[in-house]
Parts: structure tokens; sequence; C-alpha cells
């Protein structure tokens, strides 16, 4: 994310949501969606 602010980008929206599912060592899957936005 530092990367992308060095560029001009800021975060605009995250959200994540579980997928539920049973994944390899048993763990729920969580995925992250972030949203960056130019700015200038």
């Amino acid at each position: 994310m530092n990367a992308q602010a060095k560029k001009g980008y800021r975060l605009h929206t995250i959200s994540t949501a579980s997928g539920g599912s049973k994944g390899f060592g048993g763990g729920d899957r969580i995925q992250a969606t972030m949203v960056f936005e130019k700015l200038g």
C-alpha cells in the first residue's frame, strides 16, 4: 500500500468477505478487495 501511495494513489475502499470454505490447514478463507483512486 505504501508503494501505491508513492505513485499518487490513495486507498478509497476496502472490503472483506469470508469465504466460509475450509481450505488447507482448516482455516476460513478471507478475501480482501482494495480500491485505489488516482489523485490529481
